[in-house]
């Protein structure tokens, strides 16, 4: 009798999929902040809009919301925002269905043409990575900041707002060099 071996590696066939084109700067453009409803996520997204209107010029913040943290955004959601921004940050994500779907959204508005960055805690850096390969986007940058965020107090959650918000604009603009990867580290020394 002979027997056949299965690799259980599997194997997954992914599109690449197209990332949304850079800003050349932020000066008068719109921000969509995509809050996934987890604790202090609409506290630090104002937080980091704020941070964004008052260092970087930008011209307005609108704040969506999605149901609920361990599912995607709802597709009219994602319309609403990507039909009213030239820019998105979502998030928040120290938790892993938050962060996934975080990405996730994040990826979904990159594919419909927005610059968007998810915010997420370093705790779950090495997930994130392989969802991105999963959703055709391997290179994908997203902000980093010391875990947790969730249980924060407002000053605490300032200065993770402050460590996001060069790596955001960073993201946005393309020049993901030398600067993010500082914030990176001091992110994860904090």
């Amino acid at each position: 009798m002979a027997f056949q071996l299965m690799n259980p590696q599997g194997a997954l066939k992914v599109s690449a999929a197209k990332a949304a084109p850079r800003l050349q700067g932020l000066k008068g453009m719109r921000l969509g902040l995509l809050d996934n409803g987890k604790t202090n996520a609409v506290k630090f997204l104002n937080l980091v809009g704020d941070i964004l209107v008052e260092r970087y010029g930008v011209g307005s913040v609108q704040m969506f919301h999605k149901d609920a943290l361990s599912k995607p955004a709802p597709r009219e959601v994602l319309d609403a925002l990507a039909s009213a921004s030239d820019f998105a940050v979502t998030g928040i994500g120290d938790c892993g269905s938050c962060s996934t779907n975080s990405v996730h959204d994040a990826i979904e508005l990159e594919k419909a043409g927005i610059a968007t960055v998810a915010v997420c805690t370093e705790a779950f850096l090495p997930g994130l990575g392989a969802l991105s390969r999963m959703r055709g986007m391997p290179d994908y940058k997203f902000a980093v900041v010391p875990h947790p965020l969730g249980v924060l107090f407002d000053d605490e959650l300032r200065g993770r707002a402050e460590l996001a918000a060069p790596q955001i604009v960073q993201i946005v603009l393309g020049q993901t060099g030398q600067l993010t990867a500082v914030n990176r580290e001091t992110a994860a020394s904090s």
